[in-house]
């Protein structure tokens, strides 16, 4: 139960999500946030934005990035960093096999000047509009991106994006985080 929230205009990546944790009936505002930095070595921070579980969310927060040495992010998504994430997550016991098929959770990825989600099934998606959204507030956010003024701060965008979701869903709280990376050269 969450909203993250994702956007880029392939200078800037920005990133927001909400507090709480909810199971059932139960909901807690947590100190540990669904957000994150991912430094790679020669280049630049990455930003993750999880839902599902805050065990993956705590898994991915310390994964070594793979060196990119391709030209395209959403290969080296595809074919370098889903191989560390699965490793990853199975080395700290947090995916389920299920009839042979592996499962893990889902989480935005912003790379590269790039938003990507990847989810439960370890599939990559991007979506063209150059923002995304994910947890149970997700298409609240979505649809309040899709009207913004893109003139608006990117923060801003995030913001009311997650207000909306705030408002209309019982499982999105705040405080929110936002966080921001701008690609060097920029």
């Amino acid at each position: 139960m969450t909203c993250i929230v994702g956007w880029t205009d392939g200078v800037q990546m920005v990133m927001g999500a909400d507090s709480l944790a909810a199971s059932a009936w139960d909901v807690r505002v947590r100190r540990d946030p669904k957000l994150f930095r991912l430094a790679q070595q020669g280049g630049p921070s990455s930003l993750i934005g999880f839902t599902s579980s805050y065990r993956m969310g705590q898994l991915l927060m310390g994964l070594t990035l793979p060196s990119d040495l391709t030209a395209d992010p959403f290969a080296w998504m595809v074919d370098q960093f889903i191989p560390a994430v699965r490793m990853r997550l199975k080395d700290g016991g947090y995916t389920k096999i299920e009839n042979t098929r592996e499962a893990g959770g889902t989480f935005l990825m912003a790379y590269r000047g790039r938003i990507f989600e990847v989810c439960d099934d370890f599939q990559v998606a991007e979506n063209a509009a150059g923002f995304a959204a994910i947890g149970c507030g997700a298409a609240y956010a979505l649809g309040a991106l899709s009207v913004l003024d893109v003139a608006t701060d990117p923060e801003g965008k995030l913001r009311v994006a997650l207000g909306v979701a705030e408002a209309l869903s019982g499982a999105v709280r705040g405080p929110m985080l936002i966080e921001r990376v701008q690609l060097a050269g920029s």
